[in-house]
């Protein structure tokens, strides 16, 4: 790149297409710049807060994993069936007492 000022002295006698032209590329080329500074600030300022927390960081939008989730639903079921005062593990349910006839009797 050349300074802007002996630039500017080569640009005084061209057309108006070639003094436009270089000034895009000039342009382009500082838009570049800046992206590129912009890249590498952002990957620095992420090195340095891996390096700061823990190894496991969940991102919005991702999905736990099952064995969490499981053990989440697992644990909001048996606080949920505490509250609502339901057994622990599955009581006998009675027989009617038409299946219970069917059932009793034997044939001859």
């Amino acid at each position: 790149m050349q300074p802007l000022a002996a630039e500017s002295k080569e640009l005084e006698n061209k057309s108006p297409l070639i003094v436009n032209r270089a000034l895009y590329r000039r342009h382009r080329e500082m838009r570049l710049g800046v992206l590129e500074a912009s890249k590498q600030f952002d990957n620095a300022r992420k090195f340095r807060q891996q390096k700061e927390k823990a190894g496991l960081v969940m991102k919005r939008g991702a999905k736990p994993p099952i064995e969490i989730q499981d053990q989440h639903n697992r644990a909001m079921f048996e606080a949920a069936a505490r509250r609502c005062g339901r057994a622990k593990r599955e009581r006998n349910r009675t027989v009617s007492d038409v299946s219970g006839m069917l059932l009793a009797q034997t044939p001859e």
